[in-house]
């Protein structure tokens, strides 16, 4: 049980998504701390609230609809630590239903985008056998599905460095998510906190999202096994740029 994961899960999440973003090439339109105009809008009328521009949202509001929204319903308190910050980022940037869905796919259960008892002793058991490959693997799959975008070439750069940082592999002194979810699964709670997107050349934010279709390209991350990913840093670099390849 991970409940201590949610707040530096959730200050890393917001660290990549930044402030208010509105880019006419981001499908999820007008955007602040990675929170959609129409997430936003729905949120307000369910509390009976008047609908307002996103770049009004409160930092209680922000913080309310993360963990309704996305960490409960990918029951995040449950999954084991690491992982759930994995999976809980993918969420916030491409959609609950398609984290989830990647992940069941991964251990090998119905892949309906519903995080039930089924897949959580799937992950269970996939993490016990090696948890830090699971991470790897998850990340690099990702990886594969965001490479496959249309708006790859425009925001591409940033996802790249959401997922995997400034270094190919896992490092400790890393952004990326599979560096501090690994280490997270090593118990170490330390991280620092990934500069926004936006802060180097030709990085945007946006939103990696796709129409949801019965099967996303997937797995397209090579090597296949995860006792292969996790050979060493080199391996996990060697996806990486393999992803890369234009």
């Amino acid at each position: 049980m991970t409940a201590l994961s949610y707040k530096p899960s959730l200050s890393m999440v917001l660290s990549h998504e930044g402030g208010y973003v509105n880019h006419p090439a981001d499908p999820g339109g007008p955007t602040n701390n990675g929170i959609t105009q129409r997430v936003y809008d729905a949120y307000r009328k369910l509390k009976g609230l008047p609908v307002q521009s996103v770049k009004l949202i409160s930092s209680t509001e922000v913080a309310d609809i993360y963990n309704r929204q996305y960490w409960k319903l990918m029951r995040g308190d449950d999954l084991p630590a690491g992982l759930d910050y994995a999976v809980f980022d993918f969420a916030v940037n491409s959609g609950t239903s398609r984290a989830i869905r990647y992940l069941q796919r991964l251990v090998g259960v119905n892949d309906d985008a519903v995080l039930g008892d089924d897949t959580l002793g799937a992950v269970y058991e996939a993490a016990k056998k090696n948890e830090e490959a699971l991470i790897i693997s998850y990340c690099a799959n990702r990886l594969q599905f965001l490479k496959s975008l249309a708006t790859f070439p425009t925001f591409g750069k940033g996802w790249c460095r959401r997922v995997i940082g400034n270094i190919a592999g896992v490092q400790k002194n890393d952004v990326g998510v599979v560096d501090a979810a690994v280490y997270m699964a090593r118990a170490d709670f330390t991280y620092i906190l990934p500069a926004a997107i936006g802060t180097k050349p030709e990085e945007l934010p946006a939103k990696a999202i796709a129409p949801e279709v019965d099967r996303d390209v997937f797995p397209l991350a090579t090597p296949a096994t995860l006792e292969e990913l996790t050979k060493d840093n080199d391996m996990l670099a060697a996806v990486i740029a393999l992803s890369m390849v234009n």
